[in-house]
């Protein structure tokens, strides 16, 4: 995935304090900011005031793909508590830099569950859904709006910028699959980038 989620920032009928969740994986950060808690319901507004999730660590996985759609699900566990984003979007929203969205939550479902027990780290993305821990509430944000924001970063940490490595058109010198921005040897010979002693001069 060429670019970071560096931002995602949902608008929806819940009140409160903002959350941020960090998203690690092979390099990869993700930072989603949501205002969570006030969720309106027939019988009256139910307040959740104390949701921390700032230890928790936001997971991801693609649910779906196909010539011109991906499914994403993007969870945090934290003990007995969850909360998911479910995505499904035709824009390409971790290979550009760009601002995504709106993508509505009436398409998209936002969901917080108290558990039972401890979730697991196998809770999400099975085919099939675990048994346990049941579900004891569940909240789901009715409608709002998802924005995402990306950005482009170095990722092969060589001392060359993504942009003077062709990030726009994804080069990839060897011909590897890994474009030169991720491709800790950009030319194949077994020789790191970093260890090559290029010098990129601006002629302009």
């Amino acid at each position: 995935m060429p670019a970071k989620v560096k931002e995602m920032t949902l608008k929806i009928n819940f009140k409160a304090r903002i959350v941020i969740l960090i998203f690690e994986d092979m390099k990869k950060l993700l930072y989603l900011i949501i205002p969570i808690a006030l969720i309106g319901c027939d019988d009256g507004d139910l307040i959740l005031d104390d949701l921390d999730f700032e230890g928790a660590t936001v997971q991801a996985c693609e649910i779906l793909e196909d010539e011109d759609t991906s499914d994403y699900l993007f969870y945090m566990i934290n003990d007995t508590e969850t909360i998911s984003l479910q995505l499904s979007t035709t824009d390409d929203i971790l290979s550009s830099e760009a601002t995504h969205g709106p993508y509505s939550l009436t398409t998209n479902d936002l969901e917080y569950r108290k558990l039972s027990d401890a979730a697991g780290s196998d809770y999400y993305c099975n085919d099939i859904p675990p048994s346990s821990p049941t579900t004891l509430q569940t909240f789901i944000g009715e409608d709002g709006d998802v924005y995402i924001v990306t950005s482009i970063e170095e990722e092969d940490n060589d001392g060359i910028s993504a942009v003077d490595e062709g990030i726009a058109t994804l080069q990839d010198t060897d011909m590897d699959g890994l474009p030169d921005y991720i491709d800790e040897d950009d030319d194949g010979d077994n020789v790191l980038t970093i260890n090559e002693g290029i010098n990129l001069t601006d002629l302009s």
